[in-house]
């Protein structure tokens, strides 16, 4: 076992001291590096600007619109927020529903009903 263990080892091929120390500096250089980096990026005003966007507290809003074309309003605010690239700023975007059970020619049927018609909640951290 042993034995085996020794030629296997003696087939690898092990770094020279030169290689090793050379490898080693370029680690320390890219630490030392990605330090400096994150010390300029916590220091700059835009980034600290991004890194509170996620603690800041958000709020509900109410959006009055047409009956029937709540989904629509919810999907285009939705389609905005993506492509805007806003999805710090708008956490949810909400049509409440519920489930009602209907008897339509003597059998159940669950259907979904808005619970307020006309209404879409967005909860969203509001900048001034």
């Amino acid at each position: 076992m042993c034995r085996k263990t020794r030629e296997e080892l003696k087939k690898c091929s092990w770094p020279t001291w030169v290689e090793l120390k050379g490898s080693t500096a370029l680690i320390m250089i890219s630490i030392a590096l990605m330090g400096a980096f994150t010390e300029v990026v916590d220091s700059h005003p835009v980034f600290c600007i991004l890194c509170t966007l996620s603690t800041m507290r958000s709020q509900w809003f109410v959006i009055h619109t047409l009956s029937g074309q709540e989904q629509k309003v919810k999907e285009s605010i939705e389609k905005r927020v993506k492509t805007d690239e806003m999805q710090d700023y708008v956490r949810e975007v909400l049509v409440p529903m519920e489930k009602v059970v209907e008897v339509r020619n003597q059998k159940k049927t669950v259907s979904s009903r808005k619970l307020w018609p006309g209404y879409v909640f967005v909860d969203m951290a509001l900048l001034d």
